[in-house]
Formats: C-alpha cells, structure tokens, sequence
C-alpha cells in the first residue's frame, strides 16, 4: 500500500508540474487514462478531491490540492536527500535543470548561453519551457521549473528576482520606407506611421506601450495586433508600417536588409531581464552551472 500511495503522489506531483495530465502521462510513458487513475487513487485514499473538475480550466487545485503538493514536494525532497546520501557515488547519473522564459527572451537572451552550456555540461539534462509573462512566474511560484526569465519595466518590480540583464528595444520598417530619408528623429514623430504591435491584451504589449509613452509616443494607429512575433518582422518588412520590438528578435530580418533600425533622437528604450529562481528547486548545483554560464556569455559579446 505504502508503495502504491508514493507512486501515486509521484504522479500527482507531476501533473502539477507539468500543467497538464498528458505531461505527466509523456514523462512517465504511461496513458492518461493511467494518470487519471492514479489521481483518483489518491483522492479516494485521502478523501477529498485534489483538482477541480472544469473542462477548459486546465489542471486547478483545490484547497486540499494544495496542502498535499506541499507536504508531496517536500516528501520527494527528503527522499533525494536520503538516497544522495545512501548512495554518494551517483553524481555520475545525468542531471536535469529546467528553464522557464517568456517566448522572445528564449531567442534572443538565452539561446547562446544555452548553446555554450550544453557544451560545457554535458552532464546536466536541459529543459526549456517558453510561455508569456503569467506562464513565467506560474511555473516557479508552483515549483515547475528551477529558473524563470521574464522582462518587466522599470515601474514593476518583480520580487526575488535579480536583473541579470536588459533587452533593447528599437523601432523598425521596410528598406526603402520614406520615414528613412529623414533621418534622425523624435520617437513621438513616428506616430504618422501605422504601426505591427502585439496582442493589446498581453504584459509585453503594455510595457512597450508604456515605454513609447514615456519617450512622448503616447497615441499610434495599430494597423494590426499580431500575437507571433516572427510574423509581425516579416509584414513590417513587407508593408508601410512600423513596428517596435527587441532588436535582438528581428536581427535576421535586418541582416538581409528587408528591415532597417529607424534612428532616433532619444536614447534606445531598454528593459530589464529579471532572474528567478523557484523557491521549491532542488537544482542549486545545476543553477549556479548555469548562472555562470551565462554571465560569461554577455561578458563575452
């Protein structure tokens, strides 16, 4: 029985990491059919129901749910601490640290010190989740990653997390467009143009738009919310309309000439890259590995 309930909250305990009873069936190579009775398992066994049944809601825990992925954690951490220490020769298993970033910051920020590191540790398994802003900090706050990466303005701090970076913002258009022959000018002088933004209801959206605010460029005329950022380098490349984004996002565009970097007068917009680190993450090794790798990387650029 004891064997049965541990298995059981091992699986609990992923579907909870995971988001997801199919994430939690791919990474024990079982079917969700599988998961759903181990879960119910459980429930029977304690008493109370674990999740909340809302089709569309995806994985919501209940007020019990939440008790039992605490105490769950911190059983499956003491049982790691046990077996590092029955057996203190297995550090040549391979290691596993998991990544968490919102999906540009991935491109732009992390894929060169990700590079470098799997070079330098082959040893340590890594696992990169994007998502947006609210994804981000959910996987940490319920311990589904070991590190997250999210950019926020100036005015919105983000508490625990450590700057590790900025991301630079310009303004881009088409080779060719008429705002180019004028050289440098005032952000706010951009807003004749249309202008590529994302989607109007997502954190990054706002921030950008706050940020053209402060720099005088408080009113545009969205031409189109488009939530891919690949696609909005490529119909700005293609159109009349301008757009703002990481420069970093569209170096390729620029590179083959298709985008050009409208010059300003105002110093480029720049926001902060916040580090966190998931209070529940039994990586520490693996993070510092990691944090110094890329530290190294920008130190190199």
């Amino acid at each position: 029985m004891l064997q049965s309930t541990f298995r059981q909250i091992e699986v609990f305990l992923e579907v909870v990491r995971t988001g997801s009873f199919a994430g939690a069936a791919d990474s024990f190579s079982i079917s969700s059919a599988s998961v759903s009775n181990h879960i119910k398992a459980l429930e029977t066994r304690i008493g109370v129901p674990l999740f909340v049944r809302d089709r569309g809601r995806g994985v919501t825990l209940t007020e019990a749910g939440h008790r039992v992925h605490l105490r769950g954690s911190e059983l499956m951490k003491q049982v790691a601490l046990l077996a590092d220490e029955l057996q203190p020769n297995r550090d040549n298993r391979r290691r596993r640290l998991t990544l968490t970033s919102q999906r540009f910051l991935a491109r732009t920020f992390l894929a060169g010190a990700v590079a470098r590191f799997t070079g330098l540790h082959p040893a340590i398994e890594l696992v990169i989740e994007t998502g947006n802003f609210e994804d981000v900090l959910d996987a940490v706050a319920n311990d589904r990653t070991d590190l997250g990466y999210v950019i926020s303005s100036e005015g919105a701090p983000i508490p625990d997390s450590t700057i590790v970076g900025h991301e630079r913002l310009g303004f881009f258009c088409a080779a060719g467009h008429p705002a180019l022959k004028r050289g440098p000018q005032p952000i706010a002088a951009l807003a004749e143009w249309p202008f590529l933004v994302t989607r109007k209801d997502e954190r990054f959206a706002h921030m950008v738009a706050v940020s053209m605010a402060e720099k005088g460029l408080d009113t545009v005329r969205v031409a189109a919310q488009i939530q891919d950022g690949t696609m909005i380098g490529e119909v700005a490349a293609r159109s009349d309309c301008l757009m703002c984004g990481p420069a970093l996002y569209v170096h390729d565009l620029v590179r083959a000439g298709r985008l050009v970097e409208l010059p300003t007068i105002e110093p480029p917009i720049s926001l902060p890259i916040h580090q966190i680190v998931a209070p529940g993450s039994r990586a520490a090794r693996e993070i510092a590995a990691f944090v110094e790798v890329l530290q190294s990387t920008f130190q190199d650029a």
